[in-house]
This record gives C-alpha cells, sequence and structure tokens, in this order.
C-alpha cells in the first residue's frame, strides 16, 4: 500500500513563516501539492515573496488557491484569478475552495473547469471537502473527498465514486502521536494526497503541524 504524498495547504507567508518553509524544503520528496494563498486568492498586485518562491523548488507543485463560494462567483471572475496566478507568480495549477458536491451545481463546474483547461491551467483540484457526486471526480485532476477533524475522520467514512481524479483527505485536529496511522488510514482509503495537523479552526493551515519542529522528515 503506497503512501499518499502530502498535499499542503499552505497559507502562511514565504517571508514572514520562512522557518515554515524551511521545514518543508526538508520534506520536499514528500510532497506532491503546495497549495499557496497570498491574499485570500491572487490579490491585486505581485508579492515579491511569493513570485520568488514560485519560481524556485516548488513550482512543479505549487497550486493558487481560489474561492468558488459554492457555485455563486461568477465563473469569469474565477477564470480571471487563475490568469492572475499566472500573470503575477507564474502558476497555472489552480485549488478551488468551497465547491458544492451536489449534482446541483455540477453544469457551473464543468463550465468552469473546461474554461480553465481552455485558459491553459494545467492542474486543477476542487476541494467540496465531502464526497461529492461522481460527476465531480471527472471534471478534475485531484478531488479533496475530506476535509475536517481527525475525530470525524476515525468514523466510516462514504466510498468515493471510480473516478479519473486523485483522492486528497486534509484532516486537522489531530494529535501528533497520530499522524502517521492517520496517513495510513489515508492510503488505505485510497487516497492518492494527504495531509494531517494538530492545529485547529479556525484556520488549521495557517502553519505546519507542531512536530514538524523536531521530528525528522
Amino acid at each position: 500500500m503506497r503512501a499518499p504524498q502530502l498535499a499542503v495547504p499552505a497559507y502562511f507567508h514565504p517571508e514572514r513563516e520562512a522557518h515554515a518553509w524551511a521545514l518543508l524544503a526538508g520534506r520536499a520528496t514528500a510532497v506532491g501539492l503546495v497549495v499557496v494563498n497570498p491574499c485570500s486568492g491572487a490579490g491585486d498586485g505581485t508579492d515579491t515573496t511569493y513570485r520568488t518562491l514560485c519560481a524556485g523548488q516548488w513550482r512543479s507543485a505549487i497550486a493558487g488557491y481560489m474561492d468558488t463560494a459554492y457555485a455563486t462567483r461568477p465563473v469569469a471572475d474565477v477564470v480571471g484569478e487563475a490568469l492572475a496566478y499566472r500573470r503575477h507568480y507564474g502558476v497555472d495549477a489552480v485549488f478551488a475552495d468551497q465547491v458544492t458536491s451536489g449534482a446541483a451545481h455540477l453544469g457551473y463546474y464543468q463550465e468552469l473547469t473546461a474554461r480553465l483547461r481552455s485558459a491553459g491551467c494545467a492542474r486543477i483540484v476542487l476541494n467540496p471537502g465531502t464526497v461529492p457526486d461522481p460527476g465531480y471526480l471527472e471534471l478534475a485532476d485531484i478531488v479533496v473527498t475530506f476535509e475536517d477533524t481527525a475525530e470525524a475522520y476515525a468514523r466510516p467514512l462514504p466510498s468515493a465514486p471510480a473516478g479519473p481524479a486523485a483522492l486528497c483527505h486534509l484532516v486537522h485536529d489531530a494529535p501528533a502521536a497520530t499522524h502517521r496511522a492517520v496517513l495510513a488510514r489515508a492510503a488505505r482509503l485510497g487516497a492518492a494526497y494527504a495531509f494531517v495537523t494538530d492545529r485547529r479552526l479556525p484556520n488549521p493551515w495557517d502553519g505546519l503541524p507542531s512536530g514538524w519542529a523536531t521530528a525528522p522528515a
């Protein structure tokens, strides 16, 4: 059983939290996806520190964070933000957050992903945070089918439908001693990407797990 690659929601600044990025670099061989979020999205200008980061060792792994507001944000605005990531940071992969999971809004994401592909997006990640309608797994390269606490992750979970998209699980509020077990469970559940942290809401992704500062890579 193959261990999942790490999918890191790296919502922390590369200059202000340089130590966290150094810790992440120490585990680079295990990382398959790094989501950057310069300003609750791409923002209006260019943060030169992010531009340097995106041109460096993480170039092939980085995706830019974008909010779809559960299919209420105009598709043109989301595509425009994807183009802003390319223009400001040279990033051509996107992480679409606040994605619906039901069939009622599937048409929105069909249009969005088609337009993103036409605009040259190399990799699309959709994050409904739960197992969605099977159609979503036909649209993206990666679909986040779990984003919740370790307590919720320990319960029986619905099986994800078959589809070409790889599965990703994001688990927070997990004691450091359980992280290996959580990643092993992700592998058993068929997740190709996963991340686990002991950090908590309201934003468990604004830093790295506390154990990373002392544990070996």
